[in-house]
């Protein structure tokens, strides 16, 4: 009496993962179909051991991915401002950014760099995801660079200084395949006055005693073209008057039958709503879209930031 073994390998991606075997209770030969046949469940266990481990691996490194998308919300939101600048009076600020993935490349900032004013800067980076949040994010303090910038130095800097000097910056990093639109709005509520000057975003929305309209101040966007100069307006301001910005994921937004909401539709809600709130007037602007959306998903990041006059 006696007993006989065969151990045949298991071979995945070239490289042995173990061995399959069998013991007979008696000393034999074993047959040739018997190894084959062997050799074939050998082959189908090394597979499956590999896609076991193959899984085990992407399941690692979907979890991973996830904390740190999850982490990246959590500096993008952090990145953002979530209450107007103390001590500014006879404003009222409110904004909404939402995302069409889990991260996105608009921006929005308002900021007092001196006592009296208020810089309003909102933003849209081309494409989506992770890499037009790091853009995104890189933009936005250039924003605060070139807002606070004034305090140390002698010349005042204008809206269209701040795009110009932020296109020289970013064109000079060499990412072409991105760019930046971006409208900059400086209100000093000292002199009642606003000045503004654009890079390619949707014109600014603007609700007087007398007319609500866009501002047509076209620019061209940052970081496409060395040397780009931007042109400027300024108006004086009143109680009431309000200022709307908005990236182009809301005006572009599309119904569940390919219509786009359009500016005329943006501009009726704001004026139907002029007279409540920053926050009541943003607000109405994402309620018109998502009617109007249905349940057609969301196709691109947006933003709309509203400055009221209070006095």
């Amino acid at each position: 009496m006696g007993w006989s073994a065969l151990a045949v390998p298991l071979i995945a991606q070239d490289a042995g993962v173990g061995a399959l075997g069998v013991f007979a209770e008696a000393r034999r030969q074993f047959e040739a179909d018997e190894i084959a046949l062997m050799q074939a469940f050998a082959d189908q266990a090394a597979h499956a051991l590999e896609n076991a481990r193959l899984y085990e691996t992407i399941r690692a490194n979907e979890e991973r991915l996830e904390r740190e998308i999850r982490f990246a919300q959590r500096v993008q939101s952090a990145l953002l401002p979530t209450e107007l600048p103390k001590r500014l009076k006879g404003v009222d600020v409110a904004a909404r950014f939402t995302p069409a993935r889990e991260l996105g490349g608009d921006l929005y900032d308002f900021l007092a760099p001196e006592p009296n004013s208020l810089a309003v800067a909102v933003g849209d980076v081309s494409g989506k995801g992770v890499p037009a949040a790091l853009y995104s994010a890189f933009a936005g303090e250039l924003v605060r660079s070139r807002t606070f910038r004034r305090r140390y130095t002698p010349e005042r800097t204008t809206p269209a200084g701040v795009l110009a000097s932020m296109n020289t910056i970013l064109h000079e990093r060499g990412l072409e395949e991105y760019y930046c639109t971006l409208t900059y709005a400086s209100f000093d509520l000292k002199r009642r006055t606003v000045t503004l000057a654009n890079a390619a975003l949707p014109y600014p929305i603007r609700c007087s005693r007398e007319v609500c309209e866009q501002i047509h101040l076209p620019g061209i966007p940052l970081g496409s073209f060395a040397g780009a100069t931007y042109e400027e307006v300024s108006f004086d301001l009143a109680p009431g008057d309000m200022y709307v910005f908005c990236t182009d994921g809301v005006s572009e937004a599309f119904s569940p039958s390919g219509e786009e909401f359009g500016t005329e539709r943006l501009i009726s809600v704001i004026a139907e709503h002029r007279h409540e709130s920053a926050a009541g007037v943003v607000a109405a602007i994402f309620a018109a879209v998502e009617v109007f959306r249905g349940d057609r998903a969301q196709s691109d990041d947006m933003t709309a930031v509203a400055v009221r006059i209070t006095s």
